[in-house]
């Protein structure tokens, strides 16, 4: 049961990230107008965070917008990647549950506290979502 389910999880999570990642790489994404939205819409944040909300991005994320446009998208495909084919599981759930909780606190509440919750899911389960991975298929126990 807990193998089927963190099998489930992790291919549900690992194509959703990979899909944002596409749709980011192949259109055309602008991180600008949301990161000044970010900073509109903190006044309703707890004052410490939204000091530190407000300095980072007006201070590392609006300066440095292309990097920012470029690193996003590729993060993105790049975890969903590791997450779908299992090669790198942790790794991909540090940067997607990362990317979540700053989309969050940046005020993306859409799919966000859904996708955070699934990332801790399948981090608890990580054991168990081993199979059908292509690591599984090199492992000398398999």
């Amino acid at each position: 049961m807990k193998t089927g389910a963190a099998l489930a999880l992790r291919l549900v999570l690992g194509a959703f990230w990979i899909w944002t990642g596409l749709t980011k790489v192949v259109g055309h994404f602008d991180a600008g107008p949301f990161l000044t939205a970010a900073i509109s819409h903190s006044t309703v944040a707890p004052e410490a965070v939204r000091l530190i909300l407000v300095g980072a991005i007006g201070h590392i994320g609006l300066p440095h917008i292309a990097l920012v446009n470029v690193a996003v998208p590729w993060l993105e495909l790049g975890a969903g990647l590791l997450i779908l084919l299992g090669v790198g599981t942790v790794w991909g759930v540090v940067v997607t549950a990362a990317m979540s909780a700053l989309f969050l606190m940046c005020g993306a509440i859409s799919a966000n506290p859904l996708l955070l919750f699934g990332t801790v899911l399948l981090a608890i389960l990580h054991g168990h979502a081993r199979i059908f991975t292509l690591r599984a298929l090199y492992s000398p126990t398999a």
